[in-house]
């Protein structure tokens, strides 16, 4: 039995935004957007099931016939159909709530869900659940009176149909009172983003209550894209990543394509005149996605090129203090070094005021998640510890909202690479593709405080792979998003090389003080 899914309700935010409130902070609205998208939407599994009271022998299989089977909506509850009788627990009202029952739904699966989390989610089912997706058992759930949810991603058939098969066995004299037997409550399935909130990860208590104030914590915990492949190393993605020849940037006849992968398809932006910062005449941007097999046939004609050697190796001025060159770590607070390049997560041990910043980075290959995912290369350069200028895999990307149109944009603008993290974006997306080395240079001058206020805002310009795209600009407080808001602003402070969980690489730093 077909079904298709109805919308009924939308997951709020209404604790995010108490998580804001709670810790004093704000979230911006191109943040609250993204964490809106990042939590999902649940669906109404209720509609069209099929029932049968009693055993039935290889019931969860694909292809078992329940064209004989009671058609029903939930919720549901075969025993307090009856019949009454005095054999039955008299502490339960003399029903049949004991035994077996069976339930089984056929379902459609849009094919644009492959990469998102799809989870089922059971509001009452008692008891002794068994569930099956397309045949495969997913989990059993033993108690009937909590709320209780899979991840059945892996399970499905995209752009198909599928089989969701439960069977509930329900004991005598298992309750001092009527328990039902049934699925009684609603059935959920969501698609969520691979980026959300943890099932039942959110935790509120009050550590310290006093008199006149109480202190409210809130713990959230975020599930990150699961088990997404990564390289660090372009020879090695070659061999293994399906179509890594065809990342980067080519050009014909007054035009410039850049081609960056997500998932198993490609995203390519095409640009009138040549590439950003090029010889690209900022006239919209077209778009278009491809396959993997017809990637050969789009870009035959086209000159592939490596703008990364022509923007990197600045060397150091004569009054310039090497912050790293390969040799050693002795400038940093948990510095390591692999393979003659700086892990991220290294702090400076002495901290700074007015400097120009040089590095060098490299973004990961990290092809599994969406296009302007949050997971992708997630890094920053963090200007005396309190202003992040932001640094992760946004190549290709487009600034302009109407390329958004229909793709979720899980990371927004003023947070891609090159921006003053959840401030400014920059001017243009001068991004290249991940594994190839790019250049960063900052200019900063920090706040000015007198008596502890502050009576100038910081000042910051930033050139990105050899074109400015932040001019002098005032930063009215610290970066941030969180649910702490802003950092706090800092007269002085150390160079931050952000860890996000993300394996990005530095080298050839160095800095000029002022």
């Amino acid at each position: 039995m077909k079904s298709q899914l109805h919308t009924v309700r939308t997951i709020a935010l209404a604790l995010v935004a108490a998580i804001g409130l709670f810790a004093g902070g704000s979230v911006r609205g191109d943040a609250a957007k993204a964490m809106t998208e990042s939590v999902g939407e649940e669906t109404s599994f209720n509609a069209d099931w099929t029932f049968h009271n009693g055993e039935a022998d290889v019931a969860e299989a694909v292809d078992f016939d329940d064209s004989v089977w009671r058609s029903l909506n939930l919720s549901h509850d075969w025993a307090i159909e009856g019949p009454f009788d005095v054999k039955y627990n008299a502490h339960c009202g003399g029903l049949p709530f004991h035994g077996t029952g069976w339930y089984r739904k056929t379902f459609q699966v849009p094919a644009y869900a492959k990469g998102k989390v799809a989870a089922i989610t059971f509001d009452g089912a008692m008891y002794n659940a068994h569930v099956w997706v397309n045949g495969t058992f997913v989990g059993n759930r033993p108690f009937g009176y909590i709320e209780f949810q899979y991840d059945i991603s892996k399970h499905l058939r995209y752009g198909k149909e599928n089989i969701i098969s439960v069977r509930l066995k329900t004991e005598d004299l298992s309750s001092r009172w009527y328990p039902g037997a049934r699925l009684y409550r609603n059935v959920w399935l969501e698609y969520k983003n691979p980026l959300h909130l943890a099932h039942w990860g959110t935790f509120v208590s009050t550590p310290i209550v006093q008199e006149d104030r109480p202190t409210v914590a809130v713990e959230t915990a975020i599930v990150q894209y699961p088990n997404a492949d990564v390289w660090t190393d372009a020879k090695l993605a070659a061999k293994e990543f399906p179509g890594f020849d065809f990342i980067g940037e080519y050009v014909k006849d007054g035009q410039a394509v850049q081609v960056t992968p997500s998932g198993d398809k490609f995203y390519l932006s095409i640009y009138q005149g040549g590439l950003p910062g090029s010889g690209w005449d900022h006239s919209p941007i077209a778009h278009q996605w491809e396959n993997l097999d017809g990637m050969a046939t789009r870009l035959q004609g086209w000159n592939k090129i490596d703008r990364s050697e022509t923007v990197v190796g600045k060397k150091p001025s004569e009054d310039a203090t090497v912050l790293f060159d390969g040799s050693n770590v002795d400038a940093w607070n948990n510095g390591k070094i692999e393979n003659g390049v700086l892990k991220a997560g290294a702090v400076t041990k002495q901290k700074y005021r007015d400097f120009t910043l040089y590095l060098e980075f490299q973004i990961p290959l990290k092809p599994q998640p969406p296009i302007s995912h949050p997971h992708r290369g997630n890094s920053g350069v963090f200007a005396v510890g309190a202003y992040e200028v932001q640094i992760s895999d946004t190549f290709g990307l487009d600034h302009d909202p109407q390329a958004w149109e229909g793709i979720d944009m899980l990371k927004p603008v003023n947070t891609w690479s090159g921006s003053i993290y959840g401030i400014r974006s920059a001017d243009q997306n001068m991004c290249l593709p991940p594994l190839t080395w790019q250049s960063m240079e900052i200019d900063f001058r920090a706040a000015r405080f007198k008596d502890g206020v502050k009576t100038a805002d910081a000042v910051i310009s930033v050139i990105h792979n050899g074109v400015k795209v932040h001019d002098h600009v005032s930063l009215p407080e610290g970066t941030g998003g969180g649910p702490s808001g802003p950092r706090d602003e800092v007269a002085e402070g150390p160079i931050y090389l952000q860890n996000h969980g993300n394996p990005n690489r530095f080298r050839n730093i160095w800095i000029v003080s002022r």
